[in-house]
């Protein structure tokens, strides 16, 4: 039995405020996000990621000296094919640590926090770092 259909026969179920209130925090199951909420959650997610990629963009220039000259608007090029495969092995896994962070850790992206939504294995515990990375590998194919 869940923690609804209990409260609707217990006797300290009094009104219908109570059984509201204990309706809000039950765990809903998988079914209960719609995909405009998930949709929500990946445009969330993306914003935070950008500026969060956009800030250790600008620490690896700046650590490499590919900044160079910013006041003449040029945009910056990085030239040096091994620089640009460690730039971009580098962005790949800082967005790797996000979002495998976050759900082996508290099983929540910001995002997912915010509309309290959780990422668990289907007995109800948090994933293990196999299955986080697995989930982050398969998500550009779920997207396609």
């Amino acid at each position: 039995m869940n923690a609804i259909s209990d409260a609707k026969t217990s006797p300290s179920f009094r009104n219908l405020t109570t059984y509201l209130t204990m309706a809000l925090y039950t765990k809903a199951g998988p079914d209960a996000c719609g995909l405009f909420k998930r949709l929500l959650v990946i445009v969330y997610d993306v914003l935070l990621l950008t500026g969060i990629l956009m800030f250790a963009s600008l620490f690896f220039l700046a650590v490499s000296g590919q900044l160079g000259d910013l006041e003449g608007g040029a945009p910056v090029a990085i030239t040096n094919p091994w620089l640009k495969f460690g730039f971009q092995a580098y962005l790949l896994l800082l967005t790797w640590g996000f979002f495998v962070g976050f759900w082996k850790t508290t099983g929540q992206t910001l995002a997912l926090q915010t509309w309290r939504l959780k990422v668990e294995t289907t007995t109800g515990e948090k994933l293990s770092w196999k299955q986080a990375t697995l989930r982050f590998l398969l998500v550009p194919v779920s997207l396609a």
